[in-house]
């Protein structure tokens, strides 16, 4: 078994896949982002971020989203999921796109002992999430990414299962 430190290791190198760096498109409601993290909502650390190099700025946002977003959705995981570390890094990425109110919501729709299923129910009600959200003006621009980001989820986590390494 994984530790919760090794989980979050692997959590943080898919989010940093699905995030990227830096962007900054005026239509993205998080306005200016870096790591993904949103000046929206994080100001003073975006602008801190983006004016440091990105190696030594990845640190700052690994540590950022382990206290901000990993222990907060995995302790908003039902108990009897809790240890999955495959639930631990979707309920992660979930907590941060689309949020942490969603990522709680869905948990608690969880009713069958198959993490396959969990998964691919989560990643099939954020879809229809991301759905509707692309009907509000200018996000139509958004759903290939966001769905992209769905499907790389449950690539990254088959590739585990397959190994055998996780179930």
């Amino acid at each position: 078994p994984l530790t919760p430190e090794q989980t979050y290791d692997y959590a943080f190198s898919l989010l940093m896949k699905l995030e990227g760096y830096k962007s900054n498109d005026p239509d993205d409601a998080g306005r200016r982002t870096i790591f993904g993290i949103s000046e929206t909502y994080h100001p003073e650390l975006v602008e801190q971020l983006w004016n440091l190099p990105e190696l030594e700025a990845l640190p700052l946002a690994k540590e950022f989203y382990y206290d901000e977003y990993f222990e907060m959705a995995r302790l908003n995981i039902p108990k009897e999921y809790r240890e999955n570390p495959l639930l631990q890094i979707v309920f992660f990425c979930l907590a941060v796109n689309p949020g942490i109110t969603y990522a709680k919501a869905w948990g608690e729709m969880l009713d069958v002992h198959d993490t396959r299923g969990n998964i691919e129910n989560l990643l099939w009600t954020c879809a229809q999430h991301y759905l509707k959200r692309s009907k509000v003006k200018g996000n139509i621009k958004f759903l290939r990414g966001w769905i992209n980001r769905l499907i790389s989820i449950r690539d990254f986590l088959n590739f585990f299962m397959v190994q055998g390494l996780w179930t």
